[in-house]
């Protein structure tokens, strides 16, 4: 799955659209680890950098929600959560080697 920056996914703010981008950033990196068949020790090191990522990327974006007033910030937090929830399952089945992609 390539994923690539488009300009149509800025929502205004530098800062978000910049976190935006990395996150982007993390994603290629983990699926070129993936299919370049790197080390489960170095998949799993991807995904946690995306984990922590994503979980700092999450508070800041609420943040600036809560800031500007935004009208459904708990709806939002709602879907960043469930997506946290799924990037912990992804975590837990590549470290019992259920899911990578190839065989390890």
């Amino acid at each position: 799955m390539y994923i690539h920056w488009d300009k149509s996914y800025e929502i205004g703010n530098p800062l978000i659209d910049t976190e935006h981008r990395l996150l982007i950033m993390l994603f290629r990196k983990l699926d070129v680890a993936i299919k370049s068949a790197e080390p489960e020790a170095t998949i799993m090191r991807i995904l946690l950098e995306v984990k922590k990522f994503a979980d700092f990327h999450f508070t800041s974006e609420e943040n600036l929600m809560h800031e500007v007033g935004y009208p459904d910030t708990a709806a939002h937090e709602e879907i960043h959560s469930a997506l946290l929830a799924q990037l912990e399952v992804m975590i837990g089945r590549v470290s019992k080697k259920r899911e990578v992609g190839y065989s390890a």
